[in-house]
């Protein structure tokens, strides 16, 4: 079965390339390093221990914070090596870590270019974020004696039902696992259900509890929230996709019926679309401005479209509220644990199955709503922005959450710290 998989790998490799060529239009880096998906990067000294942790994009990447920080204290003679598929992956390693740890691309899934990788790097451990399940590569680390942690692990009751149909390739995959750390008990049971071994698996919450700041409502965060709003209602329209900001801005135009002085600031998910944001708000008529042009928010702007990459923390500490996208659009949602903690209402769509468990939690303890279109967004922006108090009870229940479901990394580095007595052999 993994034959026949490398090979139907094997002939969609053009379409691969031609997908990075495409994407790399709108974010020219998709051009970058393409060596790099087939293996080839600089050879480490074998004699150098590596450890090497797979992250898919940004969100995997915030939440590798914690077990990160602890490699770096407790293992320090190793060298971190950190793989991404993205570019806004490779920018947000890069941001957050600088040179403590080294960024490749993470090779595509041929038994060639993962050789080649696994000869290049040595590592003692391959530590991979949350369902990804690649054939090959956990083939060769098992075969040369690496462990393997499938850490954060989440598993849909969709996504089961697609790997039940290659139930023999996905359960061979999920033996070569060293150790299975599945964020809830539904997970496990549907990791069980497509093969993974029993003495394996165990449950140990969600990392993303752990890679938010606790950030307390302080003084001087009260300060700079006024100082940048000038005392105006602001909400925040985060990690929006094509296709939403023109809700959020016809649902803006609505809340200014209510709340003429209200701002709006818009982040959207992929650098490459800040101009054409722009542009669209102007053209729906407000008035616009880019945080690259101005750090201070002028008294008239109605819009404010926050054009830089990471620095969506802080502007959530400046809104009153927030929206958060790719949940109105079938994407699937974005993570909510960031205003939760810094205790902000929280507002999304429908689209939220990638965040179901944080989703439910938070729409059970009242710190989420749930809307279903343009008129229902504005609704309940209006509602939020007119009511003082209910805005301070969802916002504490949803940092109350957060706080009291930490403790996932410490479970996790207790499953780790075993696996670190193997190494690799070639």
């Amino acid at each position: 079965m993994r034959i026949i998989y490398s090979l139907i790998l094997y002939l969609l490799v053009p379409f691969a390339l031609s997908g990075l060529l495409y994407q790399s239009w709108g974010n020219p880096k998709y051009r970058a390093r393409w060596h790099e998906r087939f293996g080839f990067v600089k050879p480490i000294p074998e004699q150098q221990g590596t450890l090497w942790i797979h992250a898919v994009s940004v969100g995997e990447v915030n939440a590798t914070r914690p077990i990160l920080e602890y490699l770096q204290t407790n293992y320090p003679a190793y060298r971190i090596i950190l793989t991404t598929m993205t570019p806004t992956g490779a920018d947000t390693v890069a941001r957050v870590y600088g040179d403590s740890i080294t960024h490749h691309y993470i090779p595509y899934d041929l038994p060639g270019a993962v050789k080649r990788f696994l000869r290049r790097i040595h590592p003692a451990l391959l530590l991979v974020m949350e369902t990804e399940l690649w054939p090959n590569l956990f083939h060769h680390c098992h075969k040369n004696g690496i462990p393997i942690l499938l850490a954060n692990a989440r598993m849909s009751a969709k996504s089961t039902r697609g790997y039940l149909r290659l139930k023999g390739l996905t359960s061979d995959t999920l033996k070569k696992l060293s150790c299975l750390a599945a964020q809830t008990e539904k997970d496990a049971n549907r990791f069980l259900q497509l093969g993974a071994a029993m003495e394996t698996t165990h449950i140990i919450g969600n990392l993303k509890f752990d890679s938010v700041p606790e950030l307390p409502e302080t003084a001087v965060r009260l300060q700079q929230r006024t100082d940048f709003s000038q005392d105006r209602p602001v909400w925040i329209a985060a990690s929006t996709h094509e296709g939403e900001e023109s809700i959020v801005l016809s649902a803006h135009g609505n809340i200014q019926k209510s709340h003429p002085d209200s701002l709006l600031i818009i982040a959207p998910r992929h650098p490459e679309r800040f101009d054409a944001i722009y542009e669209l708000s102007r053209q729906s008529g407000f008035r616009t401005q880019r945080k690259s042009n101005a750090e201070t928010v002028a008294r008239e702007t109605q819009v404010f479209i926050l054009d830089s990459l990471g620095e969506l923390s802080r502007f959530y500490s400046l809104s009153d509220l927030a929206f958060v996208g790719g949940s109105l659009v079938p994407v699937g949602g974005h993570n909510m644990l960031e205003p939760a903690s810094l205790g902000l209402p929280i507002i999304t769509g429908p689209h939220k199955h990638n965040f179901i468990e944080i989703s439910d939690r938070l729409e059970a303890c009242g710190a989420l709503s749930v809307i279903r279109n343009e008129s229902s967004l504005s609704n309940k922006i209006n509602q939020l922005l007119g009511d003082e108090s209910s805005r301070k009870i969802s916002g504490k229940a949803g940092r109350d959450m957060v706080a009291s479901s930490r403790g996932s990394s410490e479970r996790l580095t207790n499953l780790l710290a075993p696996l670190l007595g193997s190494h690799a052999t070639y």
